[in-house]
């Protein structure tokens, strides 16, 4: 019987594997890929901390510390 309940699940398990796709992709692709990525994050982080500055000089003005 236990036997049995680890067949069938090794089959659901094989059955699972069929439905996937993988892509296989070069190292220089990956690195492609990620430095593309850091510099959107990098581009996103500047563009928040820019705003950052504006409201912190804004406020430091009203504030009377400039």
């Amino acid at each position: 019987m236990f036997l049995e309940k680890e067949d069938n699940l090794q089959e659901e398990e094989h059955e699972d594997d069929e439905g996937r796709e993988f892509k296989t992709i070069s190292i220089e692709e990956s690195v492609k890929m990620r430095r593309e990525q850091r510099k959107k994050e990098q581009k996103e982080f500047e563009d928040k901390l820019k705003v950052l500055k504006e409201k912190t000089d804004r406020l430091k003005k009203e504030l009377g510390y400039e």
